[in-house]
């Protein structure tokens, strides 16, 4: 073999080995493009399935005690209609119901002393956006008895009729409302000579407001699910801005929360009516950072300036 010969041969394994290294590369750079690619998009996603998975901050509820027009139970059935209430609404995870104890100028009142009107003014500086009421409107009750024997068998027969109706405080609009009716039957011995014993057994009637109440609670809480909440600065101090939502409320540390100033009533020239509440300037944004207090919020401040006590707090 001679020399030339074996150059070119030599040139032409280098040129061979070199377009092999070469495809290699590329190859693996289009792979790792390809698992950067994928590993992005998997990022991305993941990202987007934790906000659709970041629950609703919850919206403040209050419920009055009921009114009783039946003959049966007193103020007490009244109580125990709205703790029902109150208990079934608390399970849930839409919403924070307000206890009547939690609110100064309504603890310890009864629903006869209670002065509508002022009452409404109290809970919507304490920022509720929902309240509930209603009325007891009949619980009878009817016995049948053995006549024979010393302990005799007695079916008491009830029927029960409830006037539900909760309300958008703001707005005034009624949400729900609904009558609720229940019948049922309960059983106890009895002697001969308490023939005259008192038909109302708390805890049977009790027991049944409860059934009649879990009926409801589900469309209840679609109702105020369908509401945007909405927040208030309790507090300004430096660059620090209490909420009165936290924790309790469903706001999360990291939350970005918009700053809105409160809008203006708009009145129809002609008629004098209210027509609505034009919506506020956007005056920025802040940064939940921690807690305080039963359930508020320490934010500071993200963007933009100027806020007040009393500007609204949305999620941004």
């Amino acid at each position: 073999m001679n020399l030339n010969s074996y150059s070119y041969r030599l040139r032409y394994v280098l040129v061979a080995i070199l377009l092999i290294a070469s495809s290699c590369a590329v190859g693996g750079k289009k792979k790792e493009d390809r698992d950067t690619g994928r590993s992005k998009h998997t990022r991305k996603m993941t990202r987007k399935r934790v906000q659709f998975a970041r629950p609703k901050i919850k919206v403040k509820m209050y419920v009055f005690d009921f009114f009783n027009k039946s003959p049966h139970g007193a103020e007490r059935l009244g109580i125990e209609v709205a703790e029902s209430f109150r208990k079934r609404l608390s399970a849930g995870n839409n919403m924070v119901v307000i206890e009547p104890k939690e609110i100064e100028a309504l603890k310890g009142k009864k629903i006869s002393e209670i002065d509508f009107d002022d009452a409404l003014k109290v809970l919507k500086a304490n920022d509720v956006r929902v309240f509930g009421y209603g009325t007891i409107e009949y619980l009878n009750l009817r016995s049948q008895q053995s006549k024979v024997g010393v302990f005799r068998d007695e079916i008491i027969d009830m029927d029960l009729k409830l006037n539900i109706r909760f309300v958008e405080l703001r707005s005034g609009k009624v949400m729900f409302e609904k009558d609720l009716t229940a019948h049922d039957s309960s059983k106890r011995t009895v002697m001969w000579k308490d023939s005259e014993k008192s038909l109302y057994d708390e805890a049977f009637v009790v027991s049944v407001i409860d059934d009649v109440t879990s009926e409801v609670v589900s469309t209840v809480e679609r109702a105020v699910l369908r509401l945007n909440w909405q927040g208030r600065v309790a507090k300004i101090m430096d660059t620090r801005v209490y909420i009165n939502a936290g924790k309790k409320s469903g706001v999360e540390i990291g939350d970005l929360l918009k700053v809105v100033e409160q809008g203006e009533e708009v009145i129809d020239p002609q008629t004098g009516a209210l027509i609505g509440i034009a919506e506020g300037r956007v005056k920025g944004t802040v940064e939940v950072k921690g807690y305080f207090g039963n359930d508020g919020s320490v934010a500071e401040i993200y963007t933009g300036g100027g806020f007040m006590e009393g500007d609204k707090v949305e999620l941004y």
